[in-house]
């Protein structure tokens, strides 16, 4: 088994849904810490026992996921988190761009903002509404309007 495929079956034990198609929109990015900054003042990093799911420590970069559905956490260490985000992000914002999806999934939104394509009042408007069946007229023009940005920016 590859350390991809270890990677994805530990985030799948912790998920509601075994799909892997499911990843996609029942996990979500919620905190990034420097794990220096969590220190007291003396302590390296390196020090700190913050284990990433995989198994990996000490972890200098920590980010925290949690599953929409079950309200499971994990924590990654950067080199799980780009192996997990980039493999599903990158196939959320593909399938949004192909027109196979009306909506970006959270990863795709996630990595997007991240990598600086959205600010953080639109990400977080566009979030907000990722789950609702029903957009008032101006809420949907605003959908739209961040839709076109992620268009032209990323194409």
């Amino acid at each position: 088994m590859s350390f991809d495929n270890f990677l994805v079956n530990m985030i799948l034990l912790n998920s509601d849904d075994p799909n892997l198609e499911a990843l996609t929109e029942e996990w979500s990015l919620y905190r990034y810490v420097d794990a220096q900054d969590e220190c007291e003042k003396g302590t390296m990093w390196s020090e700190l026992n913050y284990t990433c799911l995989c198994g990996h420590h000490p972890l200098r970069h920590l980010y925290y996921f949690v599953n929409n559905i079950n309200g499971n956490e994990i924590l990654l260490g950067s080199e799980c988190f780009k192996i997990f985000n980039d493999a599903y992000a990158f196939k959320d914002i593909s399938k949004f761009l192909e027109g196979k999806v009306i909506r970006l999934g959270l990863f795709g939104l996630n990595l997007l903002f991240l990598e600086g394509f959205l600010n953080e009042k639109d990400y977080n408007f566009y979030k907000s509404m990722n789950y609702r069946r029903k957009f008032s007229e101006r809420q949907q023009d605003k959908m739209d309007i961040i839709e076109g940005r992620i268009r032209v920016k990323y194409m």
